[in-house]
């Protein structure tokens, strides 16, 4: 894990009201969070509260997850900045689902309704306004 990620991440633990020795701080000890963050949040479908998942937002910023991005994309962002997740598949999905509910605060984006525009006026035509000064 680079700095500002390892960073990131110790301020993200910190929110939660957990101690972490930030100079030993490693990839194994974030995966062991992870676990931690399943097991007592994930599971229960606990919601972090503003600045806990502000913090969440940006440590998954630092590692290229983009906001509003796809769930798709949590776990190449996650597995590349810390490794290989040794969490068992279910709970390695239910933590992504649940981390991309946090950070999106449950909103799924609507696409974008297409607008056709059409140069002819509708309705009357107002008349020619006179010039302020002549």
């Amino acid at each position: 894990m680079d700095e500002h990620a390892q960073r990131a991440a110790v301020r993200f633990i910190v929110s939660l009201d957990r101690s972490v020795d930030a100079d030993s701080f490693s990839d194994d000890d974030a995966w062991a969070f992870m676990q931690d963050l399943v097991n007592e949040y994930a599971r229960d479908q606990r919601n972090l509260s503003q600045p806990q998942a502000a913090a969440l937002r940006d440590f998954g910023h630092t590692i290229g997850i983009r906001p509003g991005g796809p769930l798709h994309s949590y776990a190449p962002c996650l597995e590349g900045s810390l490794g290989p997740c040794p969490l068992d598949r279910a709970d390695f999905d239910l933590l992504l689902t649940w981390a991309h509910a946090q950070v999106n605060a449950d909103f799924t984006m609507k696409p974008v309704d297409k607008v056709t525009l059409d140069a002819e006026p509708r309705g009357p035509v107002p008349p020619p306004r006179k010039p302020l000064w002549e």
